[in-house]
């Protein structure tokens, strides 16, 4: 579920095991769409510059026009669900089952860069300074530099992971920063907190 403030209402947007995802009127709790499209349950929901964009069990990611609720684009690539989605200056960011992370550009729906370098499904994402954070089943954060995605100059160049954080014992299931400090959720029980300074 998330939140959005638009220039006329705030609205909340909320993903279904149905398969679909709805815009709703915050104020009214009244449904203002309903997005039809996806074959799996919907996993993760964003909004961004006017689009609504949902993740999906069936591996895909989908663009809606906010207003109209028509879908605009299908974003194909991953092999099984999308446990996450984030925009971060532009980019869409997705952490998947299939043990990656893709990186999107949503005005041609070209997928930019694959991830790869965890053992099991990327659950979650976060990010601070010029690092993307990835939480996985396989008990690691990995933190990737992601500068190069961002300069006209480098975007050729790979993403790399620079350290990893490995100290839970079971699955990463959260991952929140505030400020300069990492906090982790796992399915350990234990949540860590990590200063990124």
């Amino acid at each position: 579920m998330k939140v959005v403030e638009t220039p006329k209402k705030t609205i909340v947007l909320s993903g279904s095991d149905d398969t679909t995802a709805r815009i709703w009127d915050f104020a009214t709790g009244k449904s203002l769409q309903k997005l039809k499209g996806h074959t799996g349950y919907v996993q993760s929901i964003e909004s961004f510059e006017g689009f609504v964009i949902t993740g999906s069990v069936d591996g895909n990611i989908k663009l809606w026009d906010q207003n109209s609720g028509k879908l605009k684009k299908t974003l194909s690539g991953h092999l099984k669900v999308i446990w996450q989605l984030r925009i971060h200056e532009g980019k869409i960011f997705s952490a998947s089952d299939d043990q990656t992370i893709r990186v999107w550009d949503p005005k041609t729906g070209d997928c930019l860069k694959t991830l790869e370098g965890h053992g099991g499904p990327v659950s979650c994402l976060a990010f601070f300074d010029k690092y993307l954070l990835s939480g996985s089943w396989d008990h690691s954060i990995r933190a990737w530099n992601i500068e190069s995605l961002f300069r006209e100059d480098d975007k050729e160049k790979d993403v790399k992971c620079e350290f990893a954080l490995v100290e839970h014992q079971d699955d990463i299931q959260a991952l929140y920063v505030r400020e300069n400090t990492l906090f982790s959720a796992g399915a350990d029980g234990k949540l860590k907190e990590w200063n990124l300074k």
